[in-house]
């Protein structure tokens, strides 16, 4: 785990706590928003086509160590996965904002996802 999911795994863990017991293996896609020109973009939130899997996006906070409801200046958000050996697919937009197109992903116990997320194809 890198010292981004270090910092931030004692709150995904508070706020998993109900949905099961998180590993540091849990982080299953760990992303940035950025605009056409590479900056991190903050304020949108992403939306997969599951419904379920919203409440396992996350937010880190510009400092990464805080969490919001939408990402903070760094672009950040992470998608912990259910903690089971399944690989979970399923794809997202980024909420409000066309210019971004839809994107796959996918996560699995000991595997991550790292992904930017640019405008366009």
């Amino acid at each position: 785990m890198d010292g981004t999911g270090a910092a931030l795994y004692a709150r995904r863990a508070a706020h998993l706590g109900a949905l099961h017991e998180p590993e540091p293996n849990d982080v299953g896609v760990d992303d940035k928003v950025l605009d056409a020109q590479g900056r991190p973009v903050s304020g949108v939130k992403i939306k997969p086509n599951v419904t379920e899997f919203e409440r396992r996006f996350f937010y880190p906070g510009a400092d990464l160590s805080s969490l919001g409801t939408v990402t903070s200046a760094n672009g950040l958000f992470l998608y912990v996965h259910a903690g089971t050996p399944l690989v979970q697919q399923f794809n997202f937009v980024v909420e409000g904002r066309p210019e971004y197109k839809k994107r796959n992903a996918g996560a699995v116990n000991d595997a991550c996802l790292v992904v930017m997320v640019t405008p366009g194809s």
